[in-house]
């Protein structure tokens, strides 16, 4: 029997559009779901083509097109429904999280089609999906690498040729995640416009309404065409690094889409009942939670990490509680108190991390409803046993004394999970921390003695060294952890796990405090790719004397640390 119904939310129009596609097209089924774009409320028409419809989608979209051209809230995407159906056999979570019946809008009268088969692996079928991902994931890491050594070079030209190309393939790689296919064209705007109706992040990285990003664009395109067929190309240092900055931007908000129809499919899956003889994805992955009395780690945040990587197991090293208080006189509420949760996780995956966890990382932590946050360390099995082969004292104290909180099922302890062995620990502690310390203490002689003569920018580089410098000994001497990642933010998130004066001298809570950090944490690339300083000399003597006191206050802590040690 046929089923169409409407919304009642929905205008009048939306009923008349439908009826006018089924009147027109051999519809197998139309799904309407709903996206917020600019505080505007879009509503997409997901329209399935019957299999014994004789057009093809080309010859059907002018036709189709025709409906939506007075619409401004209404948009449509059309595929032949076989195209889905397989599609969502190969991992495609973005027809699986939309095609649901809660959304079904219409479908063919007497019509048999089956759109998820109750057989249907839904394990299998996230892990498929992950695959797809990581192997793009490969590609587009080496074009940004190729890019940042030509910039190194300065070749300028091929730089924002393998930028185009970087910045290409994460559109690609969502288009076919999310559509099955990839639109076939080399123009970074034609990809923004094509993933409109799925992406709201993607499609606003380059404003068309913001006169930079219009010509940072056209620079972008006109690179791959340049490059390739004609020789008059030209872009300067400025432009290329602002390209960077957008490549980023690219990349993350690509991960955050993904991440997104993770999260969905993982949601669906749980509350779905399948056959006995069917296996579902999220009761398998809520059967190998651990006891987390202890942390309180939230269920949907494991979901999220383990729907990111190949995760054989996950360790809690580390919780704090962010309580943010405030009273007022003007307000009928005496107190009015929020607080965040933040973990520290380490995990363990099958094969070295294709994503960046620290990708992940900023997708959760940029959640502000979620009301907790996290620091994720990601390592394989075989790095993981390597380094308690090496008698490593983060890995040990982590495997043996944290919290495990997911298990894979099957995962067997690392290498015995033999004990950590004490000796020269204190010896090893000592030597690394006067080194670092000797390091931080040559760099902040460095800045004062050039500050007189040099930019800010130079002596702001040099600080962000020494206190580079600082924060590895501090964590090397109460972790016993050597970071993979440098960047200050991620160091001194390190640090909060062990001390609260890190924080307390650079403190992160307030958007005051966040941009004078952010021009310390900047600074190194400021130095290599700006060539006129336009760094405040108040925010420079501020950093100044932040860094100076950090110098102190890290030699008492590591001091006491080492007495620690020492006596046990």
């Amino acid at each position: 029997m046929e089923k169409l119904e409407t919304n009642q939310t929905e205008t009048g129009s939306l009923k008349g559009i439908i009826g006018h596609i089924i009147a027109l097209v051999d519809v197998e089924r139309i799904y309407v779901h709903k996206h917020e774009k600019e505080e505007i409320c879009h509503t997409v028409l997901t329209i399935l083509i019957a299999n014994t419809c004789t057009k093809s989608p080309a010859e059907l979209l002018p036709l189709v097109n025709i409906l939506f051209t007075e619409q401004q809230t209404l948009h449509f995407t059309l595929h032949p429904a076989h195209q889905i159906k397989d599609a969502i056999s190969k991992g495609n979570l973005y027809f699986y999280n939309t095609c649901t019946e809660a959304n079904l809008f219409y479908g063919k009268a007497g019509s048999d089609y089956e759109l998820i088969p109750t057989s249907l692996n839904r394990l299998e079928m996230l892990e498929n999906a992950r695959k797809q991902y990581d192997s793009e994931e490969e590609k587009i890491k080496a074009f940004v690498s190729g890019a940042d050594f030509y910039l190194e070079k300065e070749n300028y030209v091929q730089s924002a040729f393998m930028l185009h190309q970087a910045i290409e393939l994460n559109f690609r790689a969502i288009e076919h995640f999310i559509t099955g296919k990839s639109k076939i064209t080399h123009s970074i705007k034609a990809h923004q416009k094509y993933l409109e109706p799925y992406s709201i992040e993607l499609s606003n990285i380059f404003l068309a309404d913001t006169e930079r990003d219009i010509k940072l664009l056209r620079l972008l395109d006109d690179a791959y065409l340049a490059v390739r067929y004609e020789n008059s190309y030209q872009i300067n240092k400025l432009d290329l690094s602002a390209l960077r900055v957008k490549a980023s931007e690219v990349k993350l908000a690509a991960f955050k889409t993904y991440q997104q129809l993770l999260t969905t499919f993982q949601k669906c899956t749980e509350t779905f009942s399948p056959p006995q003889t069917s296996t579902d994805a999220g009761t398998e992955i809520a059967a190998q939670i651990q006891d987390v009395s202890r942390f309180e780690v939230p269920c949907s945040l494991i979901n999220q990490i383990v729907g990111a990587f190949s995760v054989e197991s996950i360790f809690c090293f580390g919780k704090r509680i962010f309580s943010n208080t405030r009273t007022s006189l003007f307000s009928v509420a005496e107190v009015d108190q929020t607080h965040q949760v933040h973990y520290d996780l380490l995990i363990i995956t099958s094969a070295e991390p294709v994503n960046n966890p620290a990708d992940l990382q900023s997708v959760i932590n940029a959640d502000t409803k979620s009301g907790c946050s996290v620091l994720l360390l990601a390592y394989s099995v075989e790095s993981a046993t390597r380094a308690l082969r090496l008698n490593n004292r983060f890995f040990h104290k982590t495997m043996h004394q944290s919290t495990q909180i997911y298990r894979k099922q099957g995962f067997i302890q690392l290498d015995a999970m033999q004990d950590y062995d004490l000796a020269n620990t204190s010896l090893n502690c000592d030597l690394n921390w006067k080194q670092r310390y000797f390091r931080a203490e040559a760099f902040m002689d460095a800045a004062e003695c050039i500050w007189i003569d040099q930019d800010e920018t130079v002596v702001l580089s040099l600080i962000s060294q020494a206190v580079e410098q600082l924060c590895l000994g501090l964590i090397y001497a109460f972790l016993g952890y050597h970071p993979k990642q440098h960047s200050l933010h991620h160091l001194m998130d390190l640090c909060n796990n062990f001390t609260k004066e890190v924080d307390h001298i650079f403190p992160r809570q307030t958007e005051q405090d966040r941009n004078i950090f952010s021009v310390l944490n900047k600074s190194s690339s400021s130095a290599r790719f700006i060539l006129k300083s336009s760094i405040d000399p108040t925010d420079c003597g501020l950093l100044h004397r932040k860094a100076r006191l950090l110098l102190e206050k890290s030699e008492q802590i590591v001091e006491q640390r080492l007495l620690t040690i020492a006596e046990g």
